[in-house]
């Protein structure tokens, strides 16, 4: 069975964007929430190689307690599971506390994890940082003497557009 991570992020709605005039910051308790674009394109991905192929997906997102609805979501998409990882400390992560926070969780919720999907950036942020990241935070890097000794190769489509996902491990 193939085991995928998705990392989905809740963002406020567009149409709904309050700034706090004096800050210049974004008052997220304000808006409405909803599953970032990107994050849905990824799940979506995961859901079609779900459809060709056993396999289980966990999604995972970080956020405050109302970010919840975007697992809901997700499961009523086609994840099997979801995790939310809520603190106040989380409050103002940036893209290495998230990146890396979701990494550790991975590790301990997923450890036999095949593939992990995220989206490319995050509409409230436009960052594009949490998955390169998120990949360099891994606990198992790849190191440049290892031999592969297994491989699992999928091929799938998202919109219109072939994907190949890959990942070896010894």
């Amino acid at each position: 069975m193939l085991k995928i991570v998705v990392c989905i992020k809740q963002v406020p709605m567009v149409s709904e964007l309050p700034w706090n005039p004096k800050t210049g910051t974004l008052r997220r308790e304000l808006a409405e929430g909803m599953m970032n674009p990107a994050c849905a394109h990824a799940l979506e991905a995961a859901v079609r190689i779900k459809n060709r192929q056993n396999s289980e997906i966990t999604a995972i997102t970080m956020g405050p307690p109302m970010a919840e609805e975007v697992l809901y979501e997700a499961i009523a998409v086609g994840a099997d599971r979801g995790v939310l990882l809520t603190d106040i400390a989380f409050a103002a992560a940036d893209t290495y506390a998230t990146s890396y926070t979701l990494a550790r969780t991975i590790e301990m919720q997923c450890p036999d994890v095949d593939l992990v999907l995220c989206g490319s950036h995050a509409s409230d942020s436009e960052t594009a940082q949490v998955g390169p990241r998120l990949q360099k935070n891994w606990i198992y890097p790849p190191q440049p003497t290892s031999k592969i000794l297994r491989s699992r190769v999928v091929q799938s489509e998202c919109s219109g557009y072939p994907i190949t996902f890959s990942k070896s491990w010894k």
